[in-house]
Formats: C-alpha cells, sequence, structure tokens
C-alpha cells in the first residue's frame, strides 16, 4: 500500500481490501457518547458488537485522551434527554396557561358564548 499522500491520491480497490483486513479503528469521544444518543436499541446493539468485534481481533484503540474526554462528558450526554423533556413539558405547560388565561378573559368579555368544550 502506498504511504505516502494517501489521502490526496485516493485508494486503490487493494488498498481497501488491505485496510478493511488489518486496519486499527481509533473512535473519537464523540462516537463513544453517542452511545447515549441513539434512539434505537439496534443501532446501540449492532455498534457494541461491532467494537467488541474489533476489541477481540487487537484492532481497536482508544486513545487516553478519549477516554478521559468520555469519562468527563457521559453525564452531561447521559442528561440531554432529561433536558430535552423538561423543556418540551414546560412549553407545554405554558401553552396550557396561555390557554387558560384567554379563555377567562373570553368569558368575561364574551359570556354569551358556550364555554363548556373548553372547561377542564
Amino acid at each position: 500500500m502506498r504511504k505516502s499522500f494517501i489521502g490526496f491520491i485516493g485508494y486503490s480497490e487493494e488498498d481497501f481490501q488491505e485496510l478493511w483486513q488489518k486496519a486499527i479503528f481509533v473512535p473519537d469521544t464523540n462516537v463513544l457518547l453517542n452511545f447515549y444518543r441513539y434512539q434505537a436499541k439496534e443501532t446501540t446493539t449492532t455498534f457494541m458488537e461491532f467494537l467488541i468485534e474489533l476489541k477481540e481481533m487487537n484492532r481497536l484503540w482508544i486513545p487516553h485522551q478519549v477516554a478521559l474526554e468520555y469519562f468527563h462528558n457521559y453525564k452531561n450526554v447521559m442528561n440531554e434527554d432529561k433536558e430535552g423533556y423538561l423543556f418540551l413539558r414546560d412549553g407545554i405547560q405554558s401553552i396550557s396557561r396561555d390557554a387558560k388565561s384567554k379563555i377567562n378573559k373570553a368569558k368575561e368579555q364574551y359570556g354569551f358564548l358556550d364555554f363548556k368544550p373548553f372547561d377542564t
């Protein structure tokens, strides 16, 4: 396999074959943190199986810096879902308060209307 400037020259079919057979995979921190972001359990399971297989073949390397960044950030990433739900809950509660306020004002100004569908 050519070694110099391979990123600029491109890979031959033989280069790709050699890479897939011998390359060591080095994930960055975000690849590992994405385990907490995947929506589908199948995605997480498949990716974990892939990493385990690479590890068993001695083709996975996680640098110290990647592990350090992972351990510094994983709790924040785990809480992203919670923050999203809290944001959504607060938004819905705000809409509900606004709707009730509008209904009460309408009752004051237009008391002759039927408000039964809005009473909760």
